[in-house]
């Protein structure tokens, strides 16, 4: 007889398995799309990698938002991380605020424009070590069709292995702050600050058996 934390146990590898195989996995926050990797065997996790963004309002509070659903291409070099290129496309219609009125409008003409513009496309161009954990991203990220070049400022937040799955992990956030005015959305200036953060927070799992040492 298995007791509760073994039944726990094998729920949990049997989940993390169907997230690891397919990389479609749904979750109540994001929905990875489609992801495209090397042959270095590094993919992103979609249950853990979420796309968020925070914006100030009359200065009192910053209100947050995700966008759910994105599609990722890696190519991760573990051994000489300044190799790496990364690139994602998220689809603008899945924003959310948690307040349906607002999500509508942001998808509207005022705002993203998720009819003309349906898609937000970052791709880098160069990845750099700062010093210790910390990188930064150099590339291009496009809003409404506009371009202007963007920095994400990372950090390896640690390295592990997957207690169910056995499969190596590793762990990044990655800021970086645009103004929303210079991609045309720059309605609201009294009341929405102009800088809003970026943010990602992302897992990455290394699918590829690991050689025995």
């Amino acid at each position: 007889m298995l007791d509760q934390n073994d039944a726990l146990i094998n729920v949990w590898t049997q989940f993390e398995k169907i997230c690891f195989s397919d990389c479609y996995a749904r979750t109540p926050t994001t929905e990875l799309l489609s992801m495209t990797s090397t042959s270095t065997g590094w993919s992103i996790d979609p249950a853990h990698t979420h796309i968020s963004f925070s914006v100030s309002h009359l200065g009192l509070t910053h209100t947050p938002g995700i966008f759910r659903r994105f599609e990722a291409c890696l190519d991760f070099n573990d051994s000489r991380i300044e190799a790496s290129r990364v690139s994602f496309e998220i689809d603008v219609a899945s924003i959310d605020t948690a307040f349906e009125m607002r999500d509508e409008h942001l998808r509207g003409p005022d705002w993203f424009n998720a009819k003309e513009h349906p898609n937000i496309v970052f791709t880098s161009a160069e990845v750099r070590h700062i010093e210790g954990i910390h990188y930064a991203i150099d590339g291009e990220l496009t809003i409404r069709g506009v371009s202007h070049p963007v920095t994400f400022e990372v950090a390896l937040t640690g390295q592990t292995v997957n207690p169910w799955t056995q499969s190596p992990l590793i762990g990044f956030t990655a800021r970086a702050t645009v103004s929303r005015s210079a991609y045309g959305m720059g309605a609201f200036a009294s009341a929405l600050g102009d800088a809003v953060e970026l943010r990602l927070e992302t897992e990455i799992v290394h699918t590829a058996p690991v050689q025995a040492q």
